[in-house]
C-alpha cells in the first residue's frame, strides 16, 4: 500500500489563489489555523512525517481546501 500525499499541491494552489485575490502572501501558519490544527501537526502532514492519518484532521483539511479526502491523501493498493 502506498499513500500519495497531495497536500503540498493543495497548499500551493491555495496560496496562489490568495495571492491573486489579495495581492499578499498566505503563510502556512494561517492555513493551519484556518483548518483548526496545530501548525507543527500541519507541517508533519505536509512533509509525510506521520505514520497514520487522523480522520478528524483529514476531514478538516478536506473541508478547508474544498476537496474530497482522496484528493489530499490517496491510498494506492499494491498490485500483486
Amino acid at each position: 500500500m502506498k499513500i500519495v500525499n497531495n497536500l503540498p499541491k493543495l497548499i500551493k494552489a491555495k496560496q496562489d489563489e490568495y495571492r491573486a485575490e489579495n495581492n499578499a502572501e498566505l503563510a502556512e501558519l494561517y492555513i493551519a489555523v484556518g483548518i483548526g490544527i496545530n501548525p507543527t501537526t500541519f507541517s508533519h502532514y505536509k512533509n509525510g512525517k506521520v505514520e497514520s492519518i487522523n480522520w478528524d484532521i483529514w476531514q478538516k483539511m478536506a473541508k478547508y481546501f474544498g476537496v474530497p479526502g482522496h484528493e489530499i491523501f490517496d491510498v494506492l493498493l499494491d498490485e500483486d
